[in-house]
């Protein structure tokens, strides 16, 4: 396994206490806690997930939906490296959620 498809699971936090933070055109990425009690997302242009009131009012097939339109976004928009969001964004429950369903495992190999 290369160290840029690495197993992401560790480090999982619950996802309604979590956020997304990264700055577009870079490989600054991080997912962190919410409510942010540290300035840990201060040096990030965006934030989003679980600092977005929706996220904590819908259902989880929306926001798994919805992580995976981030990270579309962060990707195709922002030009972001797919293999540093795809790793980064794996500690949000959600986004696992939809990995099966496109037949990708967590390491981004197809099953």
């Amino acid at each position: 396994m290369s160290e840029t498809a690495a197993d992401c699971t560790s480090n999982e936090m619950p996802p309604s206490r979590l956020m997304v933070a990264w700055n577009p055109e870079t490989d600054q990425i991080k997912v962190g806690p919410y409510p942010d009690m540290t300035g840990w997302h201060q040096p990030y242009l965006h934030s989003d997930l679980g600092c977005w009131a929706a996220w904590h009012e819908r259902d989880r097939a929306w926001r798994e939906n919805t992580a995976l339109l981030y990270a579309m976004r962060m990707i195709l928009r922002d030009r972001m490296d797919p293999l540093v969001v795809h790793r980064e964004l794996c500690k949000v429950p959600e986004y696992r959620g939809m990995l099966d369903w496109l037949g990708v495992t967590e390491t981004g190999q197809r099953w």
